[in-house]
C-alpha cells in the first residue's frame, strides 16, 4: 500500500491535572467558548509544569484557539509534554516531524517519538513506527519489523494497522504468505466498519477465489456490494462479473454492463501529498504491482466486454 502523510487528531484533553486550579480555570472557559481565556489560564498552569496544560496549549496553537494559528509554537508546547514522557503527545510529536508541520521535516525524529510512544503501548504509535519500518524512513528498511509493529497495534484493534497485517499476509510481506491471517483481519476491519471499502474489496476476492476459506460466490457478492454501493470501483467491476457468469447472484447481463459502466467511468486523477526520502523493500513494490495488475486485469476484461455491445 501507498504510504501517505499523516494527519494531526486533535483534541483539547481534560484530565490529569497537575496545577489543578488554572488548568481548570482554563477548561471552564473553553467550555464557555472563551478562548482566550482558556490560553492564559493554560499558560499559566504550563507554566508550573502541567504537562496536560501544555498539550492543550498545543492544541490552541495548531488549531488558532484563542490566538492566530502558529505551528512553530504548537510544535514547541507538544514537545514539553512529550519529553515530559507523555505518549499522545510523543505520537503527535512524531506526526510534526513526519510531516514537517512547524518543525523540518526529519524521519529520524519521528522515528524516536513513535518508537518510545510505542514501547509504552501506544497503539498508534505502534503503527506510525510500522509504517517507517516499511518505507525505510527514519530507520533501516524492514517489513519484517514493520509487520511486528503492525500487529501489535492490530492487538489493539487499531483499524489502519488491521489492515495492513491483512495486506501484508495476503501477498507475503514481511512474514509468511497466510490467507486465515489476512481473511481474519479483513474480516475484522469490514464488519466494524461500514466504509472500509479496501477490507470489503478484499473479503469479496477470497470468497471468490476461496482463499482462507471455501469458495462462496454468494458472500462473495454480498462483499463486493458493499464496497460497490460506496462507489468502489474494483468492487463494482468484480461485482459485476459475478452476474455477468451467474456466480452467487442470478445472471444478468444488463445488471453486469451497468456495474462496468460504473467501475470503469473515468476519475478526477488524486494528487497524492509527497513524503520524500521512501524506501520501501522490492517484496513490497512488488506486492503493490501485483495488486494493481489483478485490478488492471479486470478492468480490461469488463472494457471487453462493453466493446462487444453485451449487455
Amino acid at each position: 500500500m501507498r504510504a501517505a502523510s499523516f494527519g494531526c487528531a486533535f483534541a483539547v484533553f481534560w484530565g490529569g491535572l497537575a496545577y489543578a486550579g488554572p488548568f481548570e480555570d482554563g477548561l471552564a472557559a473553553y467550555q464557555q467558548g472563551n478562548y482566550a481565556q482558556a490560553l492564559a489560564s493554560w499558560r499559566e498552569a504550563a507554566d508550573h509544569g502541567s504537562l496536560i496544560a501544555e498539550k492543550n496549549l498545543g492544541v490552541m496553537y495548531a488549531r488558532g484557539l484563542g490566538v492566530l494559528v502558529d505551528q512553530t509554537q504548537a510544535f514547541s508546547w507538544f514537545s514539553k509534554a512529550a519529553e515530559q514522557g507523555d505518549v499522545q503527545a510523543q505520537v503527535e510529536l512524531g506526526i510534526r516531524y513526519y510531516n514537517g508541520t512547524g518543525c523540518p521535516r526529519d524521519y529520524g525524529q519521528a522515528a524516536r517519538w513513535w518508537r518510545s510512544a510505542a514501547e509504552k503501548g501506544s497503539a498508534d504509535g505502534q503503527s506510525n513506527l510500522a509504517r517507517l519500518f516499511e518505507n525505510g524512513a527514519g530507520v533501516p528498511q524492514s517489513d519484517t519489523q514493520a509487520y511486528s509493529w503492525y500487529q501489535k497495534a492490530a492487538e489493539q484493534d487499531q483499524g489502519a494497522a488491521e489492515f495492513k497485517v491483512a495486506w501484508m499476509a495476503y501477498y507475503g510481506v514481511g512474514a509468511p504468505q497466510n490467507y486465515n491471517i489476512a481473511l481474519s483481519f479483513f474480516q475484522k476491519v469490514g464488519e466494524r466498519d461500514t466504509r472500509a471499502v479496501n477490507a470489503q474489496y478484499f473479503l469479496g476476492k477470497m470468497y471468490e477465489l476461496g482463499q482462507g476459506t471455501a469458495r462462496d460466490y454468494g458472500q462473495a457478492a454480498v462483499w463486493y456490494q458493499k464496497a460497490a454501493v460506496q462507489g468502489m470501483s474494483d468492487a463494482q467491476i468484480s461485482l459485476g462479473s459475478l452476474y455477468q457468469h451467474g456466480l452467487g447472484v442470478p445472471k444478468d447481463e444488463a445488471k453486469a454492463a451497468d456495474l462496468y459502466r460504473q467501475g470503469t467511468r473515468p476519475l478526477l486523477p488524486i494528487s497524492p501529498v509527497p513524503s520524500p526520502g521512501l524506501k520501501p523493500s522490492a517484496a513490497l513494490i512488488e506486492a503493490q504491482k501485483r495488486d494493481d495488475e489483478s485490478r488492471q486485469d479486470s478492468k480490461q476484461a469488463a472494457l471487453r466486454f462493453l466493446a462487444a455491445g453485451k449487455g
